[in-house]
């Protein structure tokens, strides 16, 4: 949840802000019930055994799927998010 209570991340993420990590948990509880559905795309982006963001679908239109992706702000521009794209 610390992905989901970052203010740099719920800028550039569109997220909620959230005051508290125990505001973040019906949010974080409705990504991992995403994961499990395999019409979804809900993943997360792990360094070193440690979660460090996600990815997922944004909008599935036809044939296409628009992907967007968070990181924790200490781990911004190291390429991650692309590995993971």
């Amino acid at each position: 949840t610390d992905l989901l209570t970052d203010a740099a991340v719920a800028q550039t993420y569109m997220l909620p802000v959230f005051a508290a990590r125990e505001e973040a948990y019906p949010l974080f509880a409705r990504l991992c019930a995403l994961s499990a559905d395999p019409a979804r795309f809900v993943r997360g982006i792990e360094h070193n055994g440690t979660v460090i963001g996600l990815i997922n679908d944004v909008e599935m239109t036809g044939g296409t799927v628009e992907l967007g992706y968070a990181l924790l702000p200490a781990h911004w521009y190291n390429g991650y998010a692309a590995e993971a794209l």
